[in-house]
């Protein structure tokens, strides 16, 4: 789960940019006890300077907290903003992922192996049901990917065409 690079162009001035920056992101919280949500009513959270920002989605949802969007944004030209920039799961979330993954699969069929199962139908079942929850977390970490993904683009105006209230595109003719 590789994060996914994108080098794109804002509508916003580089000032405009930072002041977006500073009106949309929230410091992250250190401690979370009961919720991931600081109720700062912010899309971010995260810590941001003069040319790089590292910024987490604000949500209750976990799977959405744990993608980050690391990146650097620098003047371009008169008129806008370059911004390059990576979406993907945190380090830690990526080596947690698939170590549990590859820790469940060889902690049950040792299991199966101590116990002398010998039917395949309860190795093949088992381990198809891990193998399917694995991929399911996969999927569920691309949309999460995504979604913060869109969130971002939507915020600091980034190759965002107009679009009616359903979602599809308007026609600008």
């Amino acid at each position: 789960m590789k994060s996914r690079q994108y080098k794109l162009e804002s509508d916003l001035s580089i000032d405009e940019f930072k002041a977006r920056l500073k009106e949309t992101t929230s410091p992250e919280k250190i401690f979370q006890l009961v919720t991931t949500y600081d109720f700062s009513h912010r899309p971010f959270c995260g810590k941001f300077d003069e040319n790089t920002f590292h910024l987490k989605k604000n949500t209750f949802w976990r799977h959405l907290k744990s993608t980050t969007i690391i990146g650097k944004y620098s003047k371009n030209g008169d008129a806008g903003t370059s911004v390059l920039y990576s979406v993907g799961l945190s380090k830690p979330a990526t080596i947690l992922f698939y170590l549990l993954f590859i820790i469940i699969i060889i902690g049950l069929n040792t299991l199966f192996f101590i116990k002398n199962v010998r039917e395949s139908e309860i190795y093949l079942m088992v381990n198809g049901w891990v193998l399917f929850m694995f991929l399911f977390g996969f999927f569920f970490c691309k949309i999460s990917r995504f979604i913060v993904n869109q969130k971002f683009k939507t915020v600091f105006e980034i190759d965002v065409k107009p679009t009616d209230r359903y979602g599809y595109g308007k026609d600008t003719n």
